[in-house]
């Protein structure tokens, strides 16, 4: 049985094998999900998976140990843009490489997160806190430092990505599969009015959709929440805790994280943490030159 961390005394954490006991990170955002889901649902669903992941860990991988971190709600993206709490991705990164340092100091190497909101950005920064992490706990080559996996990284397909490279745009928000999938995390914070609800469409354009988000007036949900079920619901999270553990067993078994857990969000440069840096590094650099080229040339003259 997965063992939450917070309730274990150091004893009992000092009694865990470091070469076989995986730590499972939580996180997601805080947005609407409209009038019947709780703000906190991203979040909610990353524990869930967690904890799923971390019982099928147990239960098939004799001797492996598995503890769920505390969820976090902290996300660098959401979907709607009216009431969203969100993070640079600065603050994602740097929370999960402090986190799982600390751990590996311990004697700890192995990590997982799972984020409710498998967005470009907020993948793409827990990617990078993968790869920091290795460099910072192993050396630039070794593969012997601290492994953090993106479980969600390991569902992206090139078609998501080339369908919607910097904003997850999904086709409903807060509708059936969301409300669906509420009702097995956390059936007590549905609000039973979902029944009720009209389905709502947003604009088949991107860019308008695209638009309404840099207004901040994209809210509440999109789809149908008044078809949810609660079965659709159940069968999402088994289907999805059942698609990443033959991955997360390679990766356990030996092979490197990106082999089976990097996404093409990763290679498109807006989504990395650093992006608006390097844009700054390269224009003070182009500015530089230019008056370089100016100073000489008026020398010339």
């Amino acid at each position: 049985m997965a063992t939450e961390f917070f309730t274990l005394a150091k004893d009992q954490i000092d009694r865990l094998p470091r070469d076989k006991t995986v730590f499972f990170i939580p996180v997601g955002p805080m947005e609407d999900h409209g009038p019947h889901l709780p703000v906190g649902l991203d979040g909610l669903i990353a524990l869930n998976l967690c904890k799923r992941m971390a019982e099928k860990l147990e239960a098939e991988k004799s001797g492996w140990h598995s503890v769920i971190l505390p969820n976090v709600p902290i996300g660098v993206e959401t979907n709607t843009s009216v009431l969203r709490l969100k993070v640079r991705s600065h603050v994602l990164r740097d929370y999960l490489i402090d986190l799982c340092e600390g751990l590996h100091h311990a004697g700890f190497r192995y990590f997982v997160c799972f984020t409710g909101h498998p967005g470009p950005k907020q993948l793409t920064t827990i990617e990078e806190a993968s790869v920091w992490l290795r460099r910072r706990t192993g050396g630039f080559f070794s593969r012997k430092g601290a492994v953090l996996v993106s479980a969600m990284s390991g569902l992206v397909t090139r078609k998501q990505v080339m369908k919607s490279p910097l904003n997850l745009d999904p086709e409903e928000h807060g509708g059936a599969l969301d409300t669906s999938i509420a009702q097995v995390v956390a059936p007590s914070l549905v609000g039973g009015q979902f029944r009720e609800l009209q389905p709502r469409i947003l604009p088949k354009s991107a860019w308008q959709r695209n638009w309404l988000r840099k207004r901040n007036a994209l809210e509440g949900y999109w789809g149908s929440p008044a078809t949810a079920d609660v079965k659709a619901g159940e069968h999402w999270l088994k289907e999805t805790v059942d698609a990443i553990f033959p991955k997360l067993q390679s990766v356990l078994s030996g092979d490197p994280v990106v082999t089976h857990f990097k996404s093409w969000y990763s290679v498109i440069p807006a989504n990395r943490s650093l992006f608006r840096v390097w844009l700054l590094f390269w224009l003070v650099l182009f500015l530089v030159g230019a008056w370089i080229l100016v100073v000489l040339g008026s020398f010339d003259a």
